[in-house]
C-alpha cells in the first residue's frame, strides 16, 4: 500500500513538473497574451469539470508539437494540435492546445482560426488558466476585424467580473477601442478617463491617453462642444480645446475658431505639446490659408486604418551631429518634430549585458557621427534596459510603440528577449531590427528585421571552406546539447554532404558543463590520456576537422583537451562567437589555424572600416578623459562585431530617415523592403525575402596572439 502512494506521488509530481515545463519552456506561450497579462480567478460558483490524468503518449504528442513551434515549423505544429485535439479531447492539457494553436494561428495571420481556438477554450474549459489571456486575446482580435460588437461583449463580461482597479482599467481601454470603431465617441471617452484616472500602471495610463487622443480627433463639432463642457480644464481639456477650434476652421466656421482658439491659449498657455500646433493655426487664420495637418491622436488611428487594409502598420537619448547623450525618456522636454529611433538591450542584472552595452556603443557612436543629408534633420536615441527579461522586452517594445515619435527599435539582442518582443512588435506595427541568432526570428511578421549573421549561413561558409578550399573530407561535429547547437549542427553537416564531404563522428555535450575528458574520448575514439609518455607524441583520429559551434568560453576549456589528448592535427572550425579578444586571451594557444566567419575585422581595408575604428578610438578616449578611469586590460582596444551591428543598425536606420524624408512607420518600412545594398561596416548589406540580414561574412583564423584574415 506504502509503495502505491509513494508511486502515485511520484506520478503526481512528475505530471506537475510537466505541465509547468509545457507552460514555461522556450516561451511557447509568448504572443497569446495581449498587451498587459492579467489573471483572474475562475468564479467559485461552478464546479471544475474532470478531466482525465494525461498519458505519457499524449505528452510526448504536445511536447513534439511545442518543439516544432518553436523553431518556427508551424504547418508540423498545426498538425500535431489537431491530432492531440482529435485523439483526446478531455486531456488536462486540451486547454493548452488550444491556446498554442490559437497563438500559432495569429502568427500566420489567419485570424479567424485563432478567434475559434480561444472562443473553444471559454466555452469548454472554464477554469482554464488560459481563460481569461484568451479572452483578452479574442477580444484584440475582434477588434482587429472590425468586429466591435463582439469586442464589447467579450470586453463588458470580463469588466463585470474583475475587481482589481489595474485589471478594470485594461478592460475598459479594450471597451473603448471598440466603441471608437463603432463611432461611439462619447462612451469612449468616458471609459478611458476613467481608465486614465484609476490605473497605476503608467503603460496603461499612456495608452489610454494615446487613445483618448484618437477619439477626440474623430469627433464632430458639436460632441468636441458637449464633452468640453463636463471636462473643463481636466485632461484632456487641452486637447479638446485646440482640436474643437481646428475643426471648426476646417469645417469654414471661422469666427467660432478664433474664439475657441483664443480660449485654449488662455486656459492652457504653457502647453508643451499643442502651443507650436496652435501657432501654426493662429498663424493660418490670420492669413486664411489651409489649416496644418493634425497631429492630435494620428498616430493610433493610421495604425488602425493600416491594421483594417491590411498592412498593420534608464532611458537615454543620443543626438547626432555631436550632441550629447544622457538624458532619460521622462526628461524630454518640449514637442519632438523628428522620427526617433528607440534600441532595446539588456544592459544591467544579465550575464549578456556586455554584449548589450557594445550594441550600445556602437548606436551612440553612429547618432554621434552621422552627417546629415537634409538641412536641420536631427533624431534621438531613446534607450531600454531589458536586462536580459522576456518579458520586461516585450513591455518594452510596447512602451517604444506607444510612442508616436519612435520609427523603429533596435533589438533585442537576447534569443528569448527577441522570441517575446517580435510579435510584440508586429502586433503594434513597430519596425524592429533585431540583432540576434534566433531562429526564424523574422516569421514573427512583416515589420521584424533581423541584422545579424544568420547561424545558417555561418555554418554553410564554414563548411564550404573546409572542403571546397582546404580540401577536407572527413570531419566532425562536437555540439552543445541546446537548441542552437543542434540547429548549427544540422546545417553544418548538411552543407558538408552536399559537398561531398563526410561527417564521421558527432558528439554532443552538456552546455552547463565544465569537464570534457569524455566527449573528447568519445569523438576521437581514444581512452584516457597518459601523459608519462615522450614530448611530441600524436594520436591519429579519423577525421581532419572538429566542428566546434559555442561561445568562446566553453571553447576556451574544450579545445585544450584536444592537446592534452595529444590530438595534434586537427582543425578547429567555429562561429562567429569566437570573434572577441576574449578568445584570444585565454585560448589563443590551442586554436591556432582555425576558421570562423564574421561579418566584421576591425584590421580591414574598406574606407567604412577605417572611419569607424578611428571613430571608435577618438570616443573611447573622449570616455576615459570624462571620467578619468584607466582603461582595465581586460577592456577591448578596438570596436568587435557587436559595436559594428549597433553602428551599422544606427546609420541605416538614420539615413533612411534622412534621405527619405520619411515621417511614418509605414514609410520606413517601405524603404528597408526596396533599399539597394548598404555600404556597412559589416560589408555591403541588405535584406533577403524573410527580411533576414544577407552578406557575404570574413573568414578569420588564429596566428599567434592575433585574429588574421584568410584570404
Amino acid at each position: 500500500m506504502a509503495a502505491m502512494e509513494t508511486k502515485a506521488s511520484r506520478l503526481a509530481l512528475i505530471l506537475a513538473l510537466l505541465a509547468f515545463t509545457l507552460i514555461t519552456a522556450s516561451g511557447c506561450l509568448e504572443g497569446v497574451l495581449p498587451k498587459k497579462k492579467v489573471i483572474y480567478p475562475p468564479s467559485e460558483s461552478v464546479e471544475p469539470k474532470e478531466t482525465r490524468p494525461p498519458s505519457g503518449s499524449e505528452q510526448e504528442l504536445l511536447q513534439e508539437a511545442e518543439k516544432a513551434q518553436d523553431k518556427g515549423r508551424f504547418k508540423e505544429a498545426l498538425a500535431k494540435l489537431e491530432a492531440f485535439l482529435k485523439e483526446y479531447p478531455d486531456s488536462a492539457y486540451a486547454d493548452m492546445a488550444l491556446a498554442m494553436t490559437g497563438q500559432i494561428r495569429e502568427k500566420q495571420g489567419e485570424k479567424e482560426q485563432a478567434v475559434k481556438a480561444y472562443r473553444e477554450i471559454i466555452q469548454k474549459h472554464p477554469h482554464s488558466r488560459f481563460q481569461n489571456e484568451a479572452g483578452l486575446r479574442l477580444t484584440a482580435l475582434y477588434l482587429d476585424l472590425g468586429r466591435y460588437e463582439q469586442a464589447r461583449d467579450q470586453a463588458g463580461d470580463m469588466l463585470a467580473r474583475v475587481n482589481k482597479k489595474n485589471e478594470k482599467a485594461r478592460l475598459r481601454i479594450l471597451l473603448a477601442r471598440a466603441h471608437l470603431g463603432q463611432g461611439n465617441h462619447g462612451p469612449a471617452l468616458d471609459l478611458l478617463r476613467k481608465a486614465h484616472q484609476e490605473t497605476s500602471d503608467q503603460m496603461d495610463k499612456q495608452e489610454a491617453g494615446r487613445v483618448m487622443k484618437a477619439v477626440i480627433a474623430s469627433m464632430s463639432p458639436e460632441e468636441l462642444y458637449q464633452a468640453q463642457t463636463e471636462i473643463g480644464r481636466d485632461f484632456p481639456g487641452a486637447y479638446l480645446a485646440y482640436v474643437l477650434a481646428y475643426r471648426l476652421y476646417e469645417t469654414g466656421r471661422k469666427d467660432e475658431a478664433k474664439a475657441q482658439l483664443g480660449h485654449f491659449q488662455k486656459q492652457f498657455p504653457d502647453h508643451q505639446e499643442l502651443n507650436r500646433e496652435a501657432l501654426t493655426l493662429s498663424r493660418a487664420m490670420e492669413s486664411g490659408g489651409a489649416p496644418p495637418p493634425l497631429t492630435v491622436g494620428q498616430d493610433y488611428l493610421k495604425a488602425q486604418t493600416a491594421r483594417k487594409a491590411g498592412t498593420g502598420t534608464s532611458v537615454e537619448t543620443a543626438a547626432p551631429a555631436g550632441e550629447k547623450a544622457g538624458k532619460t525618456m521622462e526628461q524630454i522636454e518640449g514637442p519632438v518634430t523628428a522620427m526617433e529611433v528607440a534600441c532595446i538591450l539588456p544592459l544591467s542584472q544579465s550575464k549578456q549585458a556586455q554584449y548589450g552595452q557594445e550594441v550600445l556603443k556602437g548606436l551612440k557612436l553612429a547618432f554621434k557621427t552621422y552627417r546629415p543629408q537634409t538641412p536641420g534633420f536631427k533624431s534621438n536615441l531613446v534607450v531600454l534596459d531589458s536586462k536580459g527579461e522576456p518579458d520586461l522586452a516585450a513591455r518594452m517594445t510596447a512602451k517604444a510603440s506607444s510612442n508616436g515619435n519612435i520609427a523603429a527599435a533596435v533589438g533585442p539582442l537576447l534569443s528569448r528577449e527577441a522570441a517575446a518582443a517580435a510579435p510584440r512588435a508586429e502586433e503594434e506595427s513597430l519596425p524592429l531590427l533585431t540583432i540576434t541568432q534566433k531562429q526564424d526570428i523574422t516569421q514573427a511578421g512583416r515589420h521584424v528585421y533581423r541584422l545579424f549573421l544568420t547561424p545558417k549561413a555561418q555554418a554553410e561558409i564554414v563548411a564550404r571552406y573546409a572542403v571546397q578550399v582546404l580540401g577536407l573530407r572527413r570531419l566532425a561535429i562536437l555540439y552543445p546539447n541546446e537548441t542552437y547547437g543542434q540547429e548549427m549542427r544540422d546545417y553544418f553537416g548538411h552543407e558538408v554532404k552536399r559537398l561531398g564531404g563526410e561527417i564521421v563522428k558527432v558528439v554532443a555535450y552538456n552546455p552547463k558543463g565544465t569537464e570534457f575528458s569524455a566527449e573528447i574520448q568519445k569523438l576521437a575514439g581514444v581512452g584516457r590520456a597518459v601523459k608519462k609518455v615522450a614530448a611530441g607524441r600524436k594520436v591519429q583520429v579519423d577525421f581532419e576537422a572538429v566542428f566546434l559551434p559555442d561561445s568562446y568560453r566553453a571553447v576556451a576549456m574544450i579545445a585544450p583537451q584536444f592537446a592534452y589528448h595529444d590530438i595534434m592535427t586537427v582543425r578547429l572550425l567555429g562561429t562567429s562567437l569566437w570573434h572577441t579578444p576574449r578568445l584570444l586571451t585565454s585560448a589563443a594557444r590551442y586554436t591556432q589555424r582555425c576558421v570562423i566567419p564574421t561579418p566584421f575585422y576591425a584590421d580591414g581595408d574598406r574606407a567604412e572600416v577605417k572611419r569607424f575604428v578611428a571613430a571608435y578610438a577618438a570616443l573611447s578616449q573622449d570616455e576615459k578623459n570624462e571620467t578619468g578611469a584607466k582603461k582595465e586590460s581586460g577592456e577591448a582596444k578596438e570596436p568587435g562585431q557587436f559595436e559594428a551591428y549597433g553602428y551599422d543598425a544606427g546609420t541605416l536606420v538614420l539615413t533612411l530617415l534622412d534621405k527619405g524624408r520619411i515621417t511614418s512607420r509605414e514609410d520606413l518600412l517601405k524603404a528597408l523592403n526596396k533599399m539597394a545594398p548598404f555600404p556597412g561596416v559589416t560589408g555591403r548589406f541588405t535584406f533577403d525575402s524573410n527580411r533576414d540580414y544577407k552578406t557575404e561574412p570574413i573568414l578569420l583564423t588564429v596566428e599567434g596572439s592575433e585574429f588574421k584574415l584568410i584570404r
